[in-house]
């Protein structure tokens, strides 16, 4: 029975409820606790007496249990905060590991980077020198060409001298 029902009961008026203490809304989610029904008390007793020992005996044992459950739950929000800085500190460790992994990363990149141009400077250079080569080649061949025909010019020649010795000899002979 609640204090309204009461006081409907003791014919008193039905009072709009005020706006519940800190510690009634710490204890809104739990059950109420069982509180003993005060003794009816004659109405003269009533209205002299205000609420009597006894109920307010009853609300401070709950307001104990509310302050009870109140630091309960203020002991649970800090085994969570707990738990939760252990878990961002874990979390920062493995972030603070990744930026690490990530440099590496990064330098591994650029040192790849580094060597790959090492590389294409180097096979431009290569190619350069093959290109020269065969430019060499081709002026070797012509050269070669060159002295060739300068020989079978030669050679030409001298066939044409002999032949025509040859046929100066035989011309006179006859």
């Amino acid at each position: 029975m609640g204090l309204l029902d009461r006081l409907r009961g003791e014919g008193g008026e039905a009072v709009e409820a005020a706006a519940p203490d800190p510690a009634e809304e710490a204890t809104a989610g739990q059950p109420a606790p069982e509180m003993p029904p005060a003794p009816e008390t004659p109405r003269e007793e009533a209205a002299g007496a205000g609420l009597g020992i006894s109920e307010l005996m009853g609300r401070r044992a709950g307001l104990e249990e509310a302050v009870d459950h109140v630091g309960v739950m203020i002991k649970g929000l800090k085994d969570k905060r707990t738990v939760l800085e252990k878990e961002i500190e874990e979390e920062s460790v493995e972030v603070k590991n990744l930026r690490e992994k990530l440099v590496k990363i990064q330098e591994y990149i650029e040192e790849e980077r580094r060597g790959l141009d090492a590389l294409k400077k180097r096979r431009a250079a290569v190619e350069a020198a093959a290109v020269e080569a065969a430019e060499r080649m081709a002026a070797l061949r012509a050269m070669i060409s060159e002295l060739d025909g300068i020989v079978n010019a030669e050679s030409a020649r001298t066939r044409a001298f002999r032949e025509s010795g040859r046929a100066m000899d035989g011309a006179g002979t006859g």
